[in-house]
């Protein structure tokens, strides 16, 4: 097997759906080459299943098979939870792998590209990723948007792909053990909590059923929108809103919003939130389901829907899916949450690239080739971002 060690960088993205196995045309170099990776996000510190460098995903199996091209774990800091440690540390060794992945990489990498620690990637991505440069080019202003003080990008972005990022999710099974249809209103989804809390769906014999959980526990702000509130204004929490009168406003200073929290802690002191919902944190929705506690909730579609095939299994029946948001009091459908059309961080998940990465050179001041073995990386990358390259 070969080795190469690379002199520039790019930070990649991660719009990887599908992989196509066995695609002669995705292969990139005739005899299996090793790249280093250097992959460190809050809840994983290296690149492997779980921060587990000997647990490989499922995507880097599959896009060994089909590109030749073999990522070897050597990520920096990983006695940290903290990116910006383990970026400095990085960035302080000076002996570079040649990927580099985190969370917020965007500032470290704008401000070391133009110095010479990363290679400017608006050539590379022409020559070798053409669907991500069509990507740039129907999509005015994000490239200049991630660009550095240079006018240059020497990074892709996670580009996130459709409207709204978040749903509401449900057990199927619950409502059908119960006799329920799906909640259509904020009175039916009240009906229906209710029914989770004391009629024992899950069978246990205990009043142990938790209707509604959440992973953050601003997403029990979310439910402000059941009686006409907002929580935020983007997909950042507790942010600004613009009215539909064009006025810039702060939710928690509208009216509706005294009635939205009254109303949740209703909802809190009756038990139909989940008790812990402050304090559970990340691991809830693992938890809550796999235990055959947890009712509902409003998270990714991506990670949330996985979990009929992981825990079918487990739980007779288990069926957790989506449905359209409950109208409010006024009778308003509201998914409140939005895509924003970048973000500055990396992480894979799931057996899939979902964020930015990046491929870094041995040395952040060493001369960036321009030809032979260099076009390798980028190519890799148009192929993980489910681009075909040549």
């Amino acid at each position: 097997m070969r080795r190469l060690s690379l002199a520039f960088a790019i930070l990649g993205t991660t719009v990887l759906t599908a992989p196509a196995f066995a695609d002669d045309h995705l292969r990139i170099v005739d005899e299996p080459l090793e790249l280093t990776i250097h992959m460190h996000w809050p809840r994983a510190q290296g690149y492997g299943v779980g921060g587990d460098a000997s647990k490989i995903y499922p995507v880097e199996q599959a896009a060994r098979e089909m590109t030749g091209i073999h990522l070897i774990d050597r990520t920096s800091g990983k006695n940290t939870t903290d990116n910006n440690e383990a970026m400095n540390l990085l960035l302080a060794q000076g002996n570079f792998p040649d990927i580099v992945g985190g969370n917020l990489i965007q500032q470290p990498v704008n401000q070391y590209g133009p110095e010479g620690a990363f290679v400017p990637l608006n050539d590379l991505v022409k020559e070798h990723a053409p669907h991500i440069q069509a990507f740039w080019d129907s999509h005015p202003g994000l490239m200049e948007a991630i660009s550095a003080s240079d006018g240059n990008y020497y990074y892709i972005p996670y580009l996130p792909d459709g409207k709204f990022g978040r749903a509401w999710y449900i057990r199927q099974d619950w409502l059908d053990k119960l006799g329920l249809q799906q909640p259509q209103n904020v009175d039916e989804l009240y009906e229906v909590f209710t029914a989770f809390r004391n009629n024992d769906p899950n069978g246990n014999g205990k009043k142990d059923e938790i209707p509604y959980f959440a992973r953050q526990w601003e997403e029990v702000t979310r439910l402000l929108t059941l009686w006409d509130a907002r929580s935020s204004g983007s997909d950042t929490y507790h942010d600004f809103y613009v009215t539909d009168a064009g006025q810039v406003v702060h939710p928690y200073a509208q009216e509706n919003y005294r009635v939205g929290i009254k109303n949740i802690a209703k909802w809190y002191a009756e038990g139909l939130i989940d008790p812990e919902i402050f304090t559970r944190g990340a691991s809830s929705r693992d938890y809550l389901l796999s235990e055959d506690l947890g009712g509902a909730t409003h998270d990714w579609f991506a990670s949330t829907s996985g979990y009929d095939e992981v825990l079918q299994d487990k739980i007779e029946g288990f069926t957790f899916i989506p449905f359209l948001p409950p109208a409010s009091v006024s009778g308003v459908r509201m998914e409140e949450h939005r895509r924003i059309p970048i973000k500055p961080e990396t992480a894979p998940s799931n057996g899939c690239w979902r964020r930015p990465l990046g491929i870094r050179g041995a040395s952040p001041r060493a001369p960036t080739p321009t030809n032979g073995p260099t076009g390798s990386p980028m190519r890799w990358l148009g192929v993980m971002t489910g681009c075909t390259t040549n």
